[in-house]
């Protein structure tokens, strides 16, 4: 389900801060192919991974909340 830029931010900000990871330690990126068994949304969210995944509504909305990120 397609989220705000804000949310994305929000959501992956919440998710190193309770993993206790550095940011510095970790990785951002987007990807075009979401239908590839690597960005299996509910596979991700049941399981122990760092991993985070979420889907922005746009590509746009995507790269802005990448470049806050990567830029925090």
């Amino acid at each position: 389900m397609p989220i705000m830029s804000s949310e994305i931010i929000a959501d992956t900000t919440e998710h190193i801060l309770r993993l206790l990871g550095d940011f510095s330690a970790w990785s951002v990126g987007t990807a075009q192919d979401t239908h590839n068994p690597l960005f299996d949304a509910d596979r991700l969210q049941d399981s122990d991974d760092a991993r985070i995944y979420r889907e922005a509504y746009t590509p746009a909305s995507a790269r802005a909340a990448k470049e806050r990120l990567l830029n925090r």
